[in-house]
């Protein structure tokens, strides 16, 4: 903070007073808000019920966004995701954001309940992650202002997938603790390219968008990584009530596959997104 103060005191934009519209406001926190709270609770609910929560909160999300194109000052100015690269690497940053999120959440779960190893140990385990990502951070920024989107975004969701993959196959009551942190300092290592992506994104935008692309990006960012947690955990406890298991290892490890064969979906997902990243027109031209 004191850093901040000190040095960040120049405005690279316009500062401006847009009134903030109260109904953006409400439906947003009604529609984002219902489909956090039910995909956290949908191993709980009854079918009946956590339909009736999602199909409500689609409602108001749909009526969220359709009042952002009718509306002179949008809460989010939606259209930014006309731009075609900006939409790719919004969608593949919510994958990334979605499948970090979720793992960092079951991985202790996983490491504790299945392996029963220590709190501590765990830490231990998921730590390469952090320094990796803070290593691959700068080079890969620079990688990406080199050679462009493409070159990050496309290797990052292949490895993402690849990581996950081996991560399923790997995981077991007897999992190897050193392989299972380095596919996750690799995972984190991926996730980190696709976060470093957005500056591909917001590149693909007219400057007058940018910071209408930000306001986009920081606001479904959160929504992703709370719905990657939720959604682990409540398919983790599915799969550990389907199926007779002789130990409760045995059953959270199956819970743990049930998540993880939705992982590798969605990064799947990402994957066929990655394959779309062009580099944008100013890099061709530059």
């Amino acid at each position: 903070m004191i850093l901040t103060t000190k040095f960040l005191n120049v405005n690279l934009s316009e500062i401006t007073r847009p009134k903030i519209d109260l109904l953006s406001s409400i439906l947003s926190v009604l529609g984002f808000g219902g489909l956090i709270y039910g995909s956290s609770q949908f191993s709980a609910l009854s079918g009946s019920l956590f339909t009736l929560i999602m199909l409500i909160s689609l409602i108001f999300v749909i009526w969220f966004a359709k009042r952002q194109f009718q509306l002179e000052t949008p809460l989010l100015n939606l259209r930014v995701f006309a731009v075609h690269q900006f939409r790719l690497s919004v969608l593949i940053l919510l994958c990334a954001y979605f499948l970090f999120m979720g793992m960092e959440v079951m991985m202790p779960m996983y490491t504790q309940q299945v392996l029963l190893i220590s709190a501590t140990t765990t830490g231990l385990i998921l730590m390469p992650a952090s320094i990796a990502q803070a290593i691959a951070a700068p080079v890969l920024g620079v990688l990406l202002d080199k050679k462009g989107g493409r070159w990050v975004l496309l290797p990052a969701t292949f490895v993402l997938l690849i990581s996950l993959i081996l991560m399923w196959l790997l995981f077991d009551i007897q999992t190897s603790t050193l392989a299972l942190s380095a596919l996750f300092a690799l995972m984190a290592m991926a996730v980190s390219a696709a976060i470093t992506g957005e500056t591909h994104g917001l590149n693909a935008l007219d400057k007058p968008l940018h910071p209408h692309g930000t306001a986009v990006i920081t606001t479904l960012n959160p929504i992703a990584a709370a719905l990657g947690a939720s959604i682990f955990v409540g398919v983790m406890n599915i799969g550990e009530h389907i199926g007779t298991f002789a130990t409760p290892q045995a059953a959270t490890l199956n819970g743990v596959h049930w998540s993880m064969t939705g992982a590798v979906a969605v990064a799947t997902l990402a994957c066929y997104f990655g394959l779309f990243i062009r580099r944008n027109v100013h890099e061709l031209h530059g």
